[in-house]
């Protein structure tokens, strides 16, 4: 299979996933197809794909970008953070970023802290701005081993002790 039709295939499959029909998605296709050549980078195709597809319908073209706009928030994930605070911020939690507690052991910084009534939640954001990049399975559990160090301690936040 030539690359050109490896890349008509994952751009298909990419407006798919940004919330169009299968009728809007095979009319943006439509619209650029005669645009795609062997060799078009990827950054090209995005352009074309993100500008037809808004014309079809804004919240699509906001979809299919935000991957590319959270991207964007980098290269470090300082940013990355703070957004993720303010999405817990929009559903009605206090949240704040980088804290540092002192659990049984050690002590660990923890990248977005929320609480929503007796509910505290601890986040640990891993960004990354490279979209071939994968986190380790160490990660997961190095924050299950912190998990566990802080539980049972009172920390306050916000003025509360949840």
């Amino acid at each position: 299979m030539s690359s050109c039709r490896l890349m008509k295939t994952a751009l298909r499959r990419s407006l798919t996933r940004s919330g169009a029909t299968e009728n809007e998605v095979n009319m943006v296709y439509e619209s650029i197809k005669t645009s795609v050549y062997d060799g078009i980078s990827t950054k090209e195709l995005y352009e074309m794909a993100f500008n037809a597809l808004r014309g079809k319908k804004n919240s699509y073209a906001a979809r299919y970008s935000l991957k590319k706009a959270i991207r964007e928030l980098g290269p470090e994930g300082f940013y990355f953070e703070k957004w993720i605070a303010r999405l817990f911020q929009e559903d009605g939690y206090e949240a704040i970023t980088g804290q540092t507690v002192q659990g049984h052991a050690v002590s660990h910084e923890i990248d977005v802290v929320a609480v929503k009534g007796n509910e505290m939640l601890a986040v640990e954001c891993k960004f990354r701005n490279d979209a071939d990049a994968k986190i380790s399975v160490t990660t997961p559990m190095y924050f299950k081993s912190r998990k566990e160090d802080i539980t049972g301690i009172s920390y306050n936040f916000f003025n509360q002790k949840p």
